[in-house]
């Protein structure tokens, strides 16, 4: 291997393991979020908005005190991208409420085909007509993962879907802040405007959360931002259709928590449909430019 191969493979790697520790960290937090649902009455939209303004803290503390120079460039897509995160890790949410974790998490890994769909429309990247094929790879595994009788289909894994199509678009613009702007600047607005659009309807369901209740809001949320810095900077090194493949061990890390703290049911049919969904990951990424 060259020198020069050596250099270009180096970011790779890390922007891999980066965003490998943010899929554990994501994956831990979504488990949190079920154990608040399941143990306490604070309410989801409450959760989301403590991750949001703590992770707003801890950024404003990290500039502050490291004297970051905070010049924001592309501030519309800045906002742009707050919202859009603030309304997938909402939806996400929403959806562990309704299905079970490993169903939540693999519906909203389907996210790296609508990157790889909406990207040209966006932002004018080239598209790959090969790319039907994980599509609909995809689509077969979404049918196995949901397994509907057309009588009974479970509204979290619709929410979970839909969640995946949002959190699409936040990476799409994700990786067009990556060429302008600094990890600290992009995750500010992102949990600034997280934290303003989620108060207001956070105010009227406000509970009060009891010590045990609110050091386990503070874990979730810790985990929620650290899992965000990760994949903020992660994306520095790697593309996001390359980067949703390490991304996509969010699945089986989701599984075997849910299946060792809530005894989620895991049948072949499951592990087939989950299976699909991120080989269809990987054939997307072989077709990177």
């Amino acid at each position: 291997m060259t020198k020069q191969n050596t250099q270009s493979l180096a970011p790779a790697k890390k922007g891999a393991f980066l965003i490998f520790i943010s899929a554990l960290l994501f994956s831990v937090n979504l488990l949190l979020v079920k154990m608040l649902r399941e143990w306490t009455d604070i309410p989801v939209v409450e959760i989301t908005f403590a991750r949001f303004f703590i992770g707003l803290l801890i950024v404003v503390i990290y500039i502050w005190m490291w004297r970051v120079d905070f010049k924001p460039v592309n501030k519309k897509i800045l906002c742009l991208r707050g919202l859009l995160n603030a309304a997938a890790v909402l939806i996400l949410f929403f959806a562990v409420e309704y299905t079970t974790i490993t169903n939540a998490n693999v519906l909203n890994m389907t996210y790296p085909i609508f990157v790889a769909l909406f990207s040209h429309a966006l932002i004018k990247e080239r598209f790959h007509p090969i790319l039907l094929l994980p599509l609909f790879l995809t689509l077969i595994g979404v049918y196995m993962v949901i397994q509907p009788d057309f009588t009974d289909i479970n509204k979290g894994d619709l929410i979970g879907l839909v969640s995946g199509v949002v959190a699409a678009l936040a990476i799409i613009y994700l990786r067009v802040l990556r060429k302008t702007d600094e990890t600290p600047v992009i995750l500010f607005y992102l949990f600034a405007v997280g934290s303003l659009i989620l108060l207001v309807p956070t105010i009227p369901f406000f509970v009060m959360p009891d010590v045990n209740g609110f050091m386990l809001l503070l874990l979730c949320s810790v985990c929620g931002v650290a899992a965000q810095y990760f994949l903020t900077h992660g994306y520095r090194f790697i593309s996001a259709v390359g980067g949703s493949i390490v991304s996509a061990s969010r699945v089986y890390i989701a599984s075997l928590l849910g299946v060792i703290f809530f005894s989620d049911p895991v049948n072949m049919v499951l592990f087939i449909g989950t299976l699909l969904i991120v080989s269809s990951n990987i054939v997307t990424s072989k077709l990177e430019p």
